[in-house]
Order: structure tokens, then sequence, then C-alpha cells
């Protein structure tokens, strides 16, 4: 689907909701930077009412286009019913509340928060998880491998839950506390 194609039918779903005022302040595009997510609305300078003046909706091509393309309408629905609840109501409505769930029924398609669409071999590959040990009271703390970089650049970044410092030590070459 072009941009052509993709504004098109954003402004044909906005005249569903009778919100085409919005057409002109939603930027709609295809992302390929993102990976599991279906979709994102961000709202962008945000007045003093918290209602905000500029949309941006972006959609994950990988996603939408490649591998499940009968999902983009109703992933295009689901994030403009995020802007016109939002430009409709500002911060009062919850995200996924009733007035989301009006909308996308005004839209035609069912309220659903997730998607349930296959993203094997699309999710970052974060590295593994480190095992630590608590210097003070011996249990076990798993880091993940941010938390391990920071760990290991930078000694007492993180603590044990009773306050103890980790140690990275395999549990046999620890030295026994007394």
């Amino acid at each position: 689907m072009d941009q052509t194609t993709l504004d098109r039918t954003t402004r044909d779903l906005l005249d569903r909701v009778d919100a085409t005022d919005l057409g002109r302040r939603i930027r709609v595009r295809f992302n390929p930077r993102m990976r599991t997510r279906a979709g994102t609305c961000a709202y962008r300078r945000i007045r003093a009412d918290h209602v905000p003046r500029e949309f941006e909706i972006d959609l994950n091509p990988r996603l939408l286009l490649e591998r499940h393309p009968e999902a983009l309408l109703p992933t295009l629905a689901h994030e403009l019913a995020h802007a016109v609840v939002r430009a409709r109501h500002g911060g009062r409505a919850a995200p996924h509340g009733t007035e989301w769930k009006e909308t996308m029924a005004q839209l035609g398609y069912p309220p659903e928060r997730c998607h349930r669409m296959n993203v094997d071999g699309l999710a970052r590959t974060r590295g593994d998880e480190s095992r630590w040990r608590c210097r003070a009271c011996g249990k076990p703390v798993t880091l993940g491998p941010v938390q391990t970089r920071r760990e290991r650049r930078r000694r007492g970044t993180y603590v044990c839950l009773c306050g103890g410092a980790l140690d990275a030590r395999k549990p046999n070459e620890q030295l026994l506390l007394f």
C-alpha cells in the first residue's frame, strides 16, 4: 500500500466517525524500525487542556504488509480511534476505555487491545540473562542484559532486596561468609 492509498483510507475512516477535521493533523506512515508492535499513536504539541494538536501514527510494515495484510485496516482503525478519542476528550478518556470502544464500533471493527499475529523472528534479541548471588544473604539474583552491563561497568549499581552487594562469581567460587 502506497502513501496515497494510506492517506485516502485514513480520510475514509475519519469520515465514518465524523472527524474529517482531524485529517490534516494526523500523519500516518510505515515505520520500518518497528518490531512486534502492529502500530502506535503518538501525540505531539499538547495544549494546556491536554488536547494534542498533532498526531503521528506509525504502522509496522513487516507485520502488516508482508505477513498479515488482512490486519492493516483494523490496526489503522485502532490507532485512529486513539487519536479521535484524545482529540475529543483530552486526557480524561482511558486509552482503551468506553469512548475508545464506542469509536471502534463506529469504525466497524471489534475493540481489541492486542494483536495475535505471528511475530516469530521479529522480536529484538536482547541477550542472555545473568545470574548473580547476594554476598550478604546468598540468594540468587537474575539480571537482564542491560542491567548486567551496568553492574559490570559500575559495581554496586544493583543490590539484593536485603541490601547486600551482588557477586557474579559462580556459587562454588564464592567466598564463604562467616
